[in-house]
């Protein structure tokens, strides 16, 4: 079975479960579109808030950022995620 490492952390051996390798832990991967300067910024504020919660009941944020030019993705810990996809 192929395994392709992105972003230099995540290491994908289905497509859509990942591990990562800071941790350890499996994660998801959502990719995101952004369309336009104003709309990155919302997006970039919204994680920024994202990844500084923390509660028993939410997915945690892991990490986000930039995939090449006009791609940008989220990553979220499957340890709380459920059937939630």
């Amino acid at each position: 079975m192929d395994s392709t490492l992105f972003a230099d952390r995540f290491v994908f051996s289905s497509s859509d479960a990942a591990l990562d390798l800071a941790s350890g832990r499996r994660v998801t991967v959502k990719r995101v579109a952004v369309a336009d300067r104003s709309g990155l910024h919302r997006w970039l504020r919204r994680c920024a808030a994202l990844a500084s919660l923390t509660h028993p009941l939410l997915v945690s944020l892991v990490d986000y950022g930039s995939a090449g030019r006009s791609e940008h993705f989220e990553v979220l810990d499957c340890a709380r995620c459920g059937p939630w996809r």
